[in-house]
């Protein structure tokens, strides 16, 4: 199966990772580039919102807050 991911903040780049590990080809997109200084997910004041209503989305931050 294909995905696209569009932005690549801390849940775009988690997204697009477990895709690929379930096998998916992933192409992703940011508008700024991994990591850049215009990104939200780039700087120190990011907020990790755990109060989703999906389970999967909840797990995904999850992830994303332990490796902040």
């Amino acid at each position: 199966m294909r995905s696209v991911v569009v932005g690549l903040g801390a849940m775009g780049v988690a997204t697009a990772r477990v895709a690929a590990e379930r096998g998916h080809a992933v192409t992703a997109f940011d508008r700024f580039g991994v990591a850049d200084r215009p990104g939200f997910s780039a700087h120190t004041s990011g907020i990790f919102r755990l109060a989703y209503d999906r389970v999967g989305y909840l797990r995904l931050a999850r992830r994303v807050a332990a490796l902040a």
